[in-house]
């Protein structure tokens, strides 16, 4: 019996048009007797799977002419979906023989396609980055081990270098000597994403309802990387219709292309990541903090999905404000929700001063859209257990 395993050298999470280094061992099990491969080959692709109740199967390509995956290399073979993008199959080794408990090692290392779709897991489409080393003994079938991949979209900020100042990226002690062995280009888009991502200007957003003010929303940004805090301020200073409470949702929202939905019912699919609930009555301001999952997708789009970020804020006003309507008394000592609103106290201060058990409200909802883009690969991996990926045969 033979054991193929296969580690990761560099982390899983890697961006597209980064190199890819995996060793890749093969040892015989069996203490009697030799065991024989005829060859191994490599290959990194990236699969397209999708939900059938909800995209037309006319987003598959041409399927090409079938192979015999029994004996040829076919990495996609036994999996849904379509093959998006793959690299060229490497042939690690061939006719190599292991004596009883030997083993050898081999390292493969292959550029990342650019161009593609980020690792993405939704409810409608999956985008998944596999590596996958197949093995066949001589006159046997091939056995495959595929090693999951998580891949990250840079090319957005693969610019040149003349669109970033100079105070933004060239920020390098230079008493130190550089030893890294990373790519330039990748080293100089990781530093306009940090340019990007970096820059701070307050944007405020005025929230009313029915020409009445609610509050104003300020954000001190409007892009933000993943595993990365959304710090907001929410300010009811000078508001027209008290609030009772405040939700903040974090949501992301997956839009199937119309060409390929299998009905307008099911077009959008929103997933809640993180919320915030503040009880907000007669305070001044309050303060929003929500953090961005870091094994999160960032906003993306393709021919088929289109990914979206955005704050969702759910309201809980007075009702009886919101609509005209006078004041409900429902207070144990005679005092109207108007008044407790306004701060007001009983006349008597020796008395408990008791909420009301009941109070009549309006819910209103508001979104507001942001960018979320990717993280660097060394702090997308902190979170990351990368576990050693194996098959016997």
């Amino acid at each position: 019996m033979i054991e193929v395993r296969g580690t990761l050298i560099s982390g899983g999470v890697y961006l597209a048009g980064e190199l890819v280094r995996i060793e890749v061992s093969f040892m015989n099990l069996s203490e009697t007797k030799d065991e024989n491969i005829a060859v191994a080959c490599a290959e990194v692709h990236c699969q397209c799977s999708f939900s059938e109740q909800k995209v037309k199967s006319s987003c598959t390509p041409k399927k090409l002419p079938s192979v015999d995956g029994h004996t040829s290399f076919a990495p996609s073979l036994g999996e849904k979906g379509f093959c998006v993008l793959a690299t060229p199959p490497a042939i690690l080794l061939s006719n190599l023989t292991l004596a009883p408990l030997a083993s050898r090692t081999v390292y493969f290392c292959e550029y990342l396609p650019a161009g593609g779709p980020p690792s993405f897991h939704g409810s409608a489409v999956e985008y998944a980055y596999k590596l996958t080393v197949g093995v066949q003994r001589p006159n046997g079938r091939t056995h495959l081990l595929r090693v999951p991949l998580r891949v990250l979209d840079i090319s957005q900020f693969v610019v040149s270098r003349g669109s970033v100042s100079s105070e933004e990226t060239d920020k390098v002690n230079p008493f130190l000597v550089s030893t890294s062995s990373e790519d330039p280009q990748m080293v100089h888009a990781l530093d306009n994403l940090m340019a990007f991502t970096s820059r701070q200007r307050l944007s405020s957003t005025m929230i009313t309802r029915s020409k009445s003010s609610v509050a104003m929303f300020s954000l001190f940004k409007s892009s933000y990387r993943i595993g990365e805090e959304i710090v907001g301020i929410m300010d009811f200073t000078g508001a027209d219709l008290p609030c009772y409470s405040l939700t903040v949702y974090l949501r992301s929202k997956e839009k199937v292309a119309e060409e390929h939905r299998q009905s307008r019912a099911q077009a959008l699919y929103t997933d809640t990541h993180t919320s915030q609930t503040m009880t907000t009555l007669n305070c001044e301001s309050v303060h929003v903090c929500l953090a961005i999952p870091v094994q999160c997708t960032p906003s993306f789009s393709t021919s088929l999905v289109e990914l979206t970020w955005h704050l969702e804020f759910e309201f809980h006003l007075a009702a009886s404000l919101a609509f005209g309507m006078a004041p409900i008394n429902n207070t144990t000592d005679g005092s109207s929700v108007d008044d407790i609103n306004m701060g007001a106290v009983p006349a008597n201060r020796d008395e408990v001063w008791r909420s009301p058990e009941r109070v009549k409200t309006e819910t209103m909802l508001m979104t507001l859209p942001i960018n979320v883009v990717l993280t660097p690969p060394s702090q997308a991996s902190l979170s990351l257990t990368l576990p050693e990926h194996a098959t016997k045969f």
